[in-house]
């Protein structure tokens, strides 16, 4: 039937995604390959169209809500990311954060208009499925799709494309937030000594571990650094090179900190009295 060929279709497509170009061996020449992979699953989705004919209306269904915008917003993705690493180039790091915050911008614009349809999706609601995902309801077409659409209406619904659009953006932000994380650890980087120099500080804390803990927390929580957007781990490996530290048991100290019975933010409070005092006694 149709249902099942097209089942074993999808089945296989994820399978080949998972294992050979998932987020974490992005890099041009994979994504290439994996373009190639989208539209070789495309045409062959295509041939069985050709064969087989939809058993009903929620088989017609779950393919354009589910089937055909998997494969098409994967292959909008890599697109996407294709675009982005070509353009990306050798530029500065704020150059780069830029690029990707003026993308996210776009993106974000360009689903604004079809918001309504967005929650809908994101909402995970059927009621008005057979309307979106049904080809015999072609007056509800967005215009700015019924161009892409117009060349073979046997194979698009109304929706189908913006849902498609809603895939690929969700990998694009994950994509996004991994890239912003990376960028944010090479800006860090910057600003400490490299791993064959790391003594070049020549700093020691000299107070307790803990101090040093509840003060890392306290600063992403705080969001002082990096507006918060920052790991507890990438801020335990600045501060434990910085100050020639071991800090790789950070979120175990934390539990500690946390199950003290009073004065949990001792260190911090005891920053701002010796702040104070010292305001106090330069004034005087």
């Amino acid at each position: 039937t149709m249902e099942a060929a097209l089942n074993k279709l999808l089945n296989q497509f994820i399978n080949i995604i998972e294992e050979h170009y998932s987020i974490n061996q992005i890099n041009l020449p994979i994504i290439s390959i994996a373009i190639d992979c989208c539209e070789k699953h495309i045409i062959d989705i295509r041939k069985v169209f050709g064969t087989y004919n939809f058993d009903s209306t929620n088989a017609e269904v779950k393919f354009f809500k589910y089937q055909k915008p998997v494969i098409y917003g994967h292959l909008k993705y890599y697109l996407h990311i294709q675009s982005y690493l070509i353009y990306k180039g050798s530029g500065s790091i704020t150059q780069q954060r830029q690029l990707v915050d003026n993308n996210i911008k776009k993106l974000k614009k360009g689903l604004k208009p079809f918001a309504e349809f967005v929650t809908y999706c994101k909402q995970g609601r059927s009621e008005l499925d057979e309307y979106y995902y049904l080809r015999k309801n072609k007056s509800l077409w967005p215009i700015t799709y019924r161009s892409a659409c117009i060349y073979d209406p046997d194979f698009s619904t109304s929706h189908d494309e913006l849902r498609a659009e809603i895939v690929a953006y969700d990998l694009i932000m994950k994509f996004y937030e991994k890239e912003l994380e990376t960028l944010r650890i090479k800006e860090l980087n910057a600003y400490v000594v490299d791993s064959s120099n790391e003594n070049k500080f020549n700093l020691e804390w000299t107070s307790n571990k803990i101090d040093l803990v509840e003060l890392i927390y306290a600063l992403q929580t705080s969001r002082a650094i990096q507006n918060g957007k920052i790991s507890i781990t990438t801020l335990a490996n600045v501060f434990g090179t910085v100050f020639n530290t071991d800090l790789s048991n950070i979120h175990r100290t934390y539990v500690e900190l946390k199950s003290r019975k009073k004065d949990r933010c001792k260190f911090m409070k005891y920053l701002m009295v010796a702040l104070e005092n010292r305001v106090i006694t330069e004034e005087s």
